[in-house]
């Protein structure tokens, strides 16, 4: 069986309140957790030493990385340097904590950022990029889809620079865009919609891509700087999400609108690579192949 390291239990807690708001237990690194028990027989030939810390729930509780990290430290601190380790990790920023002398592969969601326009170094950068899912989706009902394009979300937000382009939006004929009054208007919402609008969030990325195949829409990924996506040696991801540069000369409406006639071939293709990478019972085994090619 393959190997882990036992973390102390302050290690393996869970953020103090879920996100997405639906989504209600869980994150991505108690999702491989529970994975990796289920496939321990198979991990032994990538030849690293699992460390199943709750990186997401141990920063978000901790001010979001800017409390007391010295006890993380410590067990880091304390690992031995002689053998090889891997770990995976939800949180945007990744590894906060000193691992440069660690031999690990890091399995995260986000790569180098910018931050008012100016790129900082996340602490960590990823040896693999996974998707940023939530952990469990609220049930589809199938109803008229009247809305061309929406967003509902902080959108006001300083902290995601893209989404001032949305403000222009709101009165537009077939666009919906609102504030975030609740988890049961988001989902009403995106039932509803043909393109869900997703501007990279505090990183440079979105829930918003794997909430739209499954709920059937296509995204719009507005990006800044730096496109993040996983499986790019698997995914045609222009077959299945509309890609717009924030900059002030980009008319998202005329975007969208025309490609509109694309809606059906894009939401088959986005339901397909939901179905075979995304979801939960997948992409742990596109860490579980990645780790065998690092051998």
């Amino acid at each position: 069986m393959a190997e882990h390291i036992k973390v102390p239990s302050n290690l393996t807690v869970l953020p103090s309140a879920p996100y997405p708001p639906y989504s209600k237990v869980g994150n991505m690194e108690s999702v491989f957790m529970v994975w990796y028990y289920q496939n321990r027989d198979r991990l032994k030939d990538c030849g690293r030493i699992y460390i199943p810390i709750n990186w997401t729930g141990v920063y978000v509780n901790r001010r979001h990385g800017l409390g007391d990290l010295s006890d993380v430290q410590k067990f880091l601190d304390g690992l031995d340097r002689s053998k090889k380790y891997f770990t995976v990790v939800q949180f945007v920023r990744g590894i906060i904590n000193d691992i440069k002398d660690l031999d690990i592969v890091v399995c995260g969601t986000s790569t180098r950022q910018f931050f008012e326009d100016k790129p900082i170094d996340v602490p960590c950068n990823p040896d693999v990029i996974i998707p940023l899912n939530p952990v469990t989706f609220p049930q589809r009902h199938p109803v008229e889809r009247d809305i061309l394009a929406s967003f509902v979300g902080n959108f006001m937000s300083d902290r995601g620079m893209c989404r001032n382009k949305l403000k222009i939006l709101q009165n537009k004929e077939g666009f919906y865009i609102r504030s975030l009054t609740s988890a049961d208007e988001f989902i009403k919402i995106m039932e509803r919609t043909k393109f869900c609008i997703a501007p990279r969030g505090y990183g440079p990325t979105s829930f918003r891509l794997s909430e739209s195949f499954y709920f059937g829409c296509v995204p719009v990924y507005i990006w800044k700087h730096v496109i993040t996506l996983p499986f790019e040696d698997k995914i045609e991801w222009n077959k299945c999400v509309i890609f717009i540069e924030d900059s002030d000369d980009v008319d998202v409406e005329k975007v969208i609108r025309d490609n509109e006639h694309r809606f059906d071939e894009m939401v088959s293709y986005g339901n397909k690579i939901l179905n075979e990478l995304l979801i939960h019972d997948r992409w742990p085994e596109h860490i579980y192949g990645s780790l065998i090619n690092k051998m």
